[in-house]
């Protein structure tokens, strides 16, 4: 949402892209401790702020949230190393980078 454009979403996607660059430079801030800052996107899911924003979309046709928690697993395990990524939920496996 925060690299896209949509009319009439704006302060939702400025939201967005804000939050992105606060990962990025609190991860800069943070960088010489074992505190790691990552933002996860779990892409598009079935949820009520999906539902009301696009009502005409069959929601049985979308992954519940619960199908992206491997993946804020995945970046909460101490053998992890990502620091201040922008991660998708497609590209976090099980096994940390």
């Amino acid at each position: 949402m925060a690299r896209d454009v949509f009319p009439y979403w704006g302060p939702y996607a400025v939201s967005k892209a804000g939050l992105d660059m606060l990962i990025k430079i609190y991860a800069g801030e943070i960088g010489k401790t074992r505190v790691r800052a990552n933002l996860h996107d779990p892409g598009i899911v079935r949820t009520r702020l999906r539902a009301r924003a696009l009502p005409g979309e069959d929601p049985s046709r979308l992954p519940p949230p619960e199908s992206v928690t491997d993946a804020f697993l995945a970046l909460a395990l101490p053998e992890c190393n990502r620091k201040g990524e922008i991660v998708m939920s497609a590209a976090v496996s099980s096994r940390p980078k």
